[in-house]
């Protein structure tokens, strides 16, 4: 399954030196990977791209079942300022729980440009968050 990908990745990636992008998500047209990872996949994977010399500067995660779990590892370790410049979390069950700590995240993440958010329940309580 997806948390099964995501740990192997997180065991090749701190030896891979070129690795820029990392595509997990399923397109709303059906295409790509649909890995399905859940926070517990996510952890490694961040915990691979900690360990790793690459410059990894995008991610989409799009349709992953993280949830806010996920959202908040994924705001913490933005809050690190790592070298991502684009986010893609669109349909991933995250609320304004877990947007919360991915925002605040986001803002201290000085290259990051682009976080796809759409297909999230995040409620007028998120959409508030957005507009701060």
């Amino acid at each position: 399954g997806g948390d099964g990908m995501a740990h192997a990745l997180a065991t090749a990636i701190p030896s891979t030196r070129y690795l820029q992008w990392i595509y997990l998500g399923t397109r709303d047209d059906g295409t790509g990977p649909g890995c399905g990872i859940t926070g517990a996949g996510l952890e490694a994977l961040l915990a691979g791209i900690k360990a790793s010399p690459s410059r990894v500067t995008l991610i989409d995660l799009g349709k992953s079942p993280i949830e806010d779990e996920g959202a908040s590892m994924l705001g913490t370790w933005l809050a690190t300022d790592p070298p991502i410049e684009a986010l893609s979390v669109y349909s991933c069950g995250i609320t304004a729980i877990g947007l919360e700590t991915l925002l605040a995240g986001a803002r201290l993440c000085t290259s990051l440009r682009k976080l796809s958010l759409s297909g999230n329940a995040i409620g007028d309580a998120g959409a508030g968050m957005l507009a701060d």
